[in-house]
């Protein structure tokens, strides 16, 4: 990989040698659990092609709505690299496109000069519908790989269409099967027309599987015989890394930022509080009598949820956050530590995970999350962040309200990264754009986490909205 771009990216060893893999592997597919960095790596992919001149043509990025419209083009945003990139999803301020605006973009398609688009994964049908025999996009990276396993549903249909015109793909999922080594061929079929596990289900399931319930002389399930995993995951190596068939060195931890936005009229609420320390969210007071206080209206307003003037009543904003997380649930099917801040933040979430567990120190709930039963774990960093062995249970924890404290923060993070844990630790923090977030985040990287700290972090929101202003 060109070593100028390696430091452009600040790849880690691993990332470096994904990208060589994807860039020596016309379609490809990562499988790699959450936090390891597949944007990046994707992204990293089209700018090697791009700067070594094996790719001057369109690249399509296919991906859920809340990806595609905001954490790639984030991504692409921080890249010190000429590449023109155009969203089918949103303008340049951020308002969704209608259906005649997007048809205009598509026909524009047709003669720019090589651009990376996006798109949603649900528009995908009009996109190919649109184009026809005119499609114009060789590459091709998808996004949650895993919801086009269904060679019967439309929007695998739609990708199948495309594949004689595609020269290239990247296939990126955590989670490639959730259900079970069924869920793969379609994944591997859609990358090398059938070629390792076979051209049908039928042919797959008669290789690998045996025959475990039938009604009338008819299967109606199918289970792996011994070993197939194994067979399956070697079969291919050649075209897919997972952590099961790859030797990859990865660092003990990683941390990524996942950015949720507020729309237009949400995030009027959050200027308004900044302005003038108190606004009115349906008719309920907010109101801040001290910059501290302000600070703490700020952060709930950012997760979602803020406590209003009457006491313990509390008002709903925006589930910005909720759908990030939601996101990364979907995507990664090992269990997750979730640290919240606020009461209110396990309104929001356990109103949307009915099967999260709010941690109330009782050690039977830790021994059953150190068995890896219970899926989602929520906790408060100020009562649970200290001396609680996890690292059995889950190796990825989700800060979704960031807590002040650098000793809170430092031992949270500490309850999965620590001696006896056997995976690489993803730390994922679910950061609301344009907000107090940004700031406590950064507070916390710098080590700056005092009563100074807190108080910049008011002048910054402020900086931020007169800066949109101006």
């Amino acid at each position: 990989m060109n070593k100028i771009l390696s430091q452009l990216f600040t790849l880690h060893a691993y990332q470096e040698e994904l990208v060589n893999f994807c860039v020596n592997t016309p379609k490809c597919g990562l499988f790699l659990q959450m936090g390891l960095g597949k944007t990046l790596i994707a992204l990293a992919t089209v700018c090697e092609l791009v700067i070594t001149n094996r790719m001057q043509c369109h690249c399509l990025v296919i991906a859920p709505k809340a990806v595609a419209r905001s954490s790639w083009i984030d991504e692409m945003n921080k890249i010190d690299i000429d590449i023109r990139y155009q969203s089918f999803l949103i303008d340049e301020k951020g308002r969704e496109l209608t259906k005649a605006e997007r048809e205009l973009l598509f026909e524009e398609a047709k003669t720019a000069p090589p651009t990376m688009y996006f798109i949603s994964r649900d528009l995908l049908s009009q996109m190919v519908g649109y184009f026809g025999t005119e499609w114009c996009f060789p590459m091709l990276i998808v996004d949650e790989y895993q919801s086009f396993k269904n060679p019967a549903s439309k929007r695998t249909k739609s990708l199948i269409s495309v594949m004689p015109y595609t020269e290239r793909m990247i296939g990126l999922t955590g989670t490639p099967a959730p259900n079970g080594l069924d869920d793969l061929w379609g994944l591997i079929a859609l990358l090398d027309c059938g070629q390792r596990l076979g051209r049908t289900m039928y042919e797959y399931h008669q290789k690998y599987f045996v025959a475990w319930k039938t009604i009338r002389n008819k299967v109606i399930e199918w289970i792996p015989a011994i070993g197939a995993e194994q067979w399956i995951y070697q079969k291919i190596s050649d075209i897919v890394v997972s952590l099961d068939n790859s030797n990859l060195t990865l660092p003990p931890v990683v941390y990524d930022t996942v950015r949720a936005y507020m729309s237009a009229r949400e995030y009027q609420a959050y200027i308004r509080m900044v302005k003038d320390s108190k606004v009115f969210i349906e008719d309920a007071l907010v109101k801040a009598v001290n910059p501290a206080v302000l600070v703490s209206k700020l952060a709930q307003i950012a997760s979602g949820i803020v406590y209003t003037d009457t006491a313990h009543d509390y008002v709903k904003i925006h589930e910005a956050k909720i759908e990030q997380l939601r996101y990364i649930y979907d995507n990664e099917p090992s269990p997750l530590l979730v640290a919240y801040h606020y009461r209110t933040d396990v309104i929001a979430i356990t109103e949307h995970f009915k099967n999260a567990v709010v941690f109330d120190g009782k050690p039977e709930t830790i021994h059953a999350w150190n068995e890896k039963k219970i899926r989602m774990l929520l906790i408060q960093p100020a009562s649970a962040g200290f001396g609680l062995n996890l690292q059995e249970g889950g190796h990825i924890l989700i800060w979704y309200t960031l807590s002040w404290s650098l000793e809170e923060y430092l031992q949270t993070n500490s309850r999965i990264f620590r001696q006896g844990q056997n995976h690489a630790v993803s730390i994922i923090h679910i950061i609301c754009n344009d907000t107090i977030d940004e700031r406590i985040l950064q507070i916390l990287e710098e080590k700056n986490s005092t009563q100074q700290g807190l108080l910049d972090a008011v002048k910054y929101t402020i900086n931020i909205q007169e800066e949109k202003v101006a």
